[in-house]
Order: C-alpha cells, then structure tokens, then sequence
C-alpha cells in the first residue's frame, strides 16, 4: 500500500484508486488523521501551520469521504464512514 497525504485531494484519490485495484471497492473509511496546534499559542502560530492544520484535520477527512462516497456510489450501495475526532485543547490564547 502507498502514502497518502491527506491534505492533497489528487493524493487521496490516487490511494482510493490504488485500494480499488488491489483490494477491490471499499466497504469502510476510518479517518482518524489529526494534527492539532501542537500547544503553539495563537500570537505565535504562523498563517503556514495554521493552514497545516486545518487541511490535515478538515480538508483531509472531507477529501477521504468524497472519494469514498464515489467509489461506493459507482460499485453498489453501502459502507460506513467511521470519523474519529478529538480536541484535546484549541490554540492556547496566551
């Protein structure tokens, strides 16, 4: 199986291709990629880490549903869709 970064769309979709040819359709998506602020207070976080962890921990979950959905939608009905989430603590305001 290969890498994916969640945070790129064509990245996703080429893994849900890989898994389609290998493996056959998809019957289950657990997304559980997080990256959260790493305790970095907000006055001190830059707009780069800032976008790091939001296209990790909102774009990537999206971009692995989409592709998921298409997939089920084009080899038959069903799936489940597991997201997995936490937030320990928001960027610190100090």
């Amino acid at each position: 199986m290969q890498q994916v970064d969640v945070r790129d769309e064509a990245s996703v979709a080429l893994l849900f291709e890989a898994v389609q040819r290998e493996l056959g359709p998809p019957d289950i998506l657990v997304n559980n990629a997080r990256m959260g602020s790493g305790g970095s207070p907000v006055a001190e976080t830059t707009t780069e880490d800032f976008d790091t962890v939001t296209r990790t921990d909102l774009y990537g979950p999206f971009f692995c549903r989409r592709e998921f959905i298409r997939h089920r939608k084009a080899t038959g009905p069903g799936g489940r869709i597991l997201n997995i989430t936490s937030c320990l603590r928001p960027f610190p305001a100090r």
